[in-house]
């Protein structure tokens, strides 16, 4: 919870597996699913919807000149940036943007390392889950994450209070409608819960 009292809860999509290797293959396995010419068109949405289907896909990241900035500048930056320091081809590129590689891959132990060291760091009050494949990865997260969690005292399958309030542990607000005007509870059309403009119209109609 920051200064402010609001808490922070990335989405993030975990692939956990058995081991470090079934985790990688269960990623490149998700990448499949995504065919070249989607994967480019995805990338063309950051380039203000530059055809990328006119480049050899397995050249170099082409030299796109000044497109791109109009629409989302820091990540058009940061893909040509990273395309060129690493010298990535245009499918890789491609790919990369579309299916991203996750913060949270690996083993049961290494995610829940993970979540904990966010958590720990003050980056996170816990995390909104969203899997690729969503009843694998579901599964996946409560079978081989969760456990580990639990042993290390980081998560309970007790829920803390009644409302997802009390879950979250945020404190409560004082509502608006707390403070009645004494004038409500007499009978009267005082300020109350009604706002100005209709307490006087209800006065003026007495």
């Amino acid at each position: 919870m920051n200064d402010l009292g609001q808490t922070v809860f990335p989405g993030v999509g975990p692939v956990v597996g058995r081991t470090r290797t079934e985790a990688e293959e269960k990623f490149r396995v998700i990448q499949s699913l995504l065919s070249l010419d989607e994967a480019m068109a995805y990338l063309g949405r950051f380039f203000d919807h530059h055809d990328f289907t006119q480049y050899e896909p397995d050249a170099s990241f082409p030299d796109l000149g000044e497109i791109g900035p109009n629409s989302f500048r820091s990540t058009t930056d940061r893909i040509k940036a990273e395309a060129a320091e690493k010298g990535l081809t245009l499918r890789e590129v491609a790919f990369a943007t579309a299916t991203p590689r996750p913060s949270f891959i690996g083993t049961g132990t290494e995610v829940a390392e993970e979540i904990i060291r966010w958590i720990d760091a003050g980056a996170s009050d816990g995390f909104i889950l969203g899997f690729p494949v969503q009843a694998e990865g579901l599964e996946d997260f409560v079978t081989l994450v969760i456990p580990e969690l639990e042993a290390r005292g980081r998560y309970s399958r007790e829920l803390p209070g009644e409302t997802l309030r009390d879950h979250l542990g945020l404190p409560r607000k004082p509502s608006r409608y707390s403070q009645r005007d004494p004038a409500v509870h007499a009978g009267g059309h005082g300020g109350g819960l009604l706002p100005p403009w209709l307490s006087q119209r209800c006065q003026s109609h007495k």
